[in-house]
């Protein structure tokens, strides 16, 4: 419960609270998985406040108060490197740092990390850690044996859930002197960077420990674990960390309990245990509504498209993947069926972000433009008002993952129907249970897939492009090149011209037909004010600069 603040109706300048209209009750999400610090936010001294009425309030950032946060009743791990709860991924990132942080652009950002650079002569990654950084309950100062012991426990285990983005990119690591690192890329690329952001821990005491091990974390962040408890009501409680380098967290107390799944954390919220709560719920917006809470939406790593298969005629012409990308009206079915929880994008480069090139082509809505690629295409429309060439009918299935108790992807799917169906496209909808559709996949036996990946958030393109992602087998020898190109870019000008030119190359060939990121939202006590709630994973990473109305 929230604690020593007065209740103002506040919606903090540099975010939007949205309290939307509802439609029809929808639950959590069917996902078709295809899966791969925290941002430095500024401090905010004051927060503009804003009621029924026109005026403002100003409200000052003080020290002091308590908040309430959920995390799962018993961890599937509490070992930093080994966590598997989003909630945990969460609320650890309020312990630990990472070497290089992502900013809210989604670049690269010192952090535990100094200063980086790559010498080319020697073929090396050369990282200067900061020097004074105290690790919690007097263990000493982050040096560089710390960040390779890091390093080294992420590489050696395949358990860990950083290994993969580590062990594609650094071949070895080694320590020079007490504040300098010394990392041997398998690949020399800007990319390598960003798997670098990754929580350092400290070897005095992470030392032997594994996976399953029950010791309370430890690390350099804001704040320090006071209690911890990881029974099966498991509970910790967090108190400032009064050593650490950057300016001090406002929110002296968090306190976390232990709650059973999404709909117990939501429950909670509402019975007024719990200060804030993140959902992935498209029917948020009921808990958004009632008095004295609020909103903040941020985007996830949820990226739905529909995967084509580009054996088939006719869509393995370029001209009438883009009529269809047009012919969809994205804005439509975010608004009716996902109740206005995404962002749309036509490809998984994430936008409004450094790694979205707004040069590249849009696909807005206009069943115009549409009719007309399918016309060059040579797709005539008849009298019935279907497009045929050649004496064929222009007809597509699409195929997605049924579930009855989440209807919003066979939703989706019928609404791209219809909409394609008013471009003279015939076009069927067949929901099917896993085994079933990962058969038909396997077999390439699909027109459509409407389907979802959960993205990294870096700019490695390679998963959906030439690894699983690529569910439409789309490749080229300009591809290839491309994607060579961004892998072996060191610098970060180059690289991001190489990004750029994939992007704008992926957009006007369409290899599959992006649809939008879903967002999250998190719900909170108005006299809350929160800051740098950028992305997935990591939405307490600016609670240091978050506090509470006094």
């Amino acid at each position: 419960m929230l604690r020593g603040c007065r209740i103002h109706m506040i919606c903090m300048s540099g975010f939007t609270v949205k309290i939307k209209k509802l439609g029809a009750a929808l639950s959590a999400l069917a996902i078709l998985s295809l899966s791969a610090c925290a941002p430095e936010a500024q401090p905010s001294a004051t927060g503009s406040a804003a009621g029924t009425a026109s005026a403002t309030v100003k409200v000052t950032a003080q020290r002091g108060g308590e908040l309430s946060l959920a995390m799962p009743s018993s961890p599937a791990s509490v070992h930093p490197l080994y966590l598997n709860e989003t909630s945990m991924l969460n609320l650890y990132w309020l312990v630990f740092e990472p070497l290089i942080a992502l900013d809210k652009d989604n670049l690269p950002q010192s952090c535990l990390a100094d200063s980086w650079e790559y010498d080319e002569a020697q073929g090396v990654y050369i990282i200067k850690i900061r020097s004074g950084v105290q690790w919690h309950g007097e263990r000493g100062e982050v040096t560089a044996n710390d960040v390779v012991f890091t390093l080294q426990q992420i590489l050696n285990s395949t358990e860990s859930i950083y290994n993969k983005q580590i062990a594609k990119y650094i071949q070895s690591v080694s320590v020079s002197d007490l504040y300098t690192v010394v990392i041997t890329p398998r690949i020399a690329s800007y990319n390598l960077l960003y798997s670098l952001n990754v929580p350092i821990i400290p070897q005095s005491y992470y030392q032997g420990l594994d996976g399953k091990t029950s010791a309370p974390p430890v690390g350099s962040g804001p704040y320090a674990v006071l209690e911890a408890n990881f029974n099966e009501n498991s509970n910790m409680t967090l108190g400032i960390n009064e050593k650490w380098w950057k300016k001090q967290p406002y929110i002296e107390l968090i306190r976390a309990k232990g709650y059973k799944d999404k709909d117990s954390v939501l429950a909670a919220f509402e019975r007024g245990e719990l200060d804030c709560v993140n959902s992935d719920k498209l029917t948020v917006d009921v808990y958004a509504m009632k008095e004295n809470v609020q909103a903040w939406e941020y985007p996830s790593y949820y990226y739905d498209f529909l995967a084509v298969n580009l054996e088939r005629e006719p869509l393995g012409d370029r001209r009438v993947r883009q009529a269809i990308s047009y012919a969809i009206d994205r804005k439509s079915i975010v608004s009716n069926i996902y109740l206005n929880h995404a962002v749309l994008s036509e490809t998984p480069f994430m936008p409004g972000t450094a790694l979205n090139d707004a040069s590249a082509i849009r696909y807005d809505y206009s069943l115009g433009t549409a009719l007309e690629l399918l016309e060059q295409a040579g797709w005539i429309q008849n009298e019935e008002g279907l497009r045929v060439k050649d004496g064929k009918t222009l007809t597509l299935e699409i195929i997605t993952l049924e579930n009855t108790d989440n209807p919003v992807r066979k939703d989706t799917a019928e609404a791209i129907a219809g909409q394609l169906g008013a471009a003279g496209i015939s076009v069927t909808v067949l929901a099917l249970e896993r085994e079933e559709l990962d058969k038909r996949v396997a077999a390439r036996d699909f027109d459509l897939l409407l389907t979802q990946a959960y993205l990294s958030g870096t700019p490695d393109m390679e998963f959906m492009y030439a690894g699983e992602g690529n569910i439409s087998k789309y490749n080229s020898v300009q591809l290839e090149s491309m994607l060579q190109a961004l892998q072996s870019a060191a610098g970060r000008e180059e690289f991001f011209s190489a990004l750029y030119t994939l992007h704008r190359a992926m957009a006007e060939e369409l290899p599959h037909i992006g649809l939008f990121f879903q967002t999250h939202t998190m719900l909170y006590r108005t006299g809350v004010y929160p800051e740098g709630i950028y992305r997935d994973l990591k939405v307490y990473s600016g609670m240091a600069q978050w506090f509470i109305a006094q």
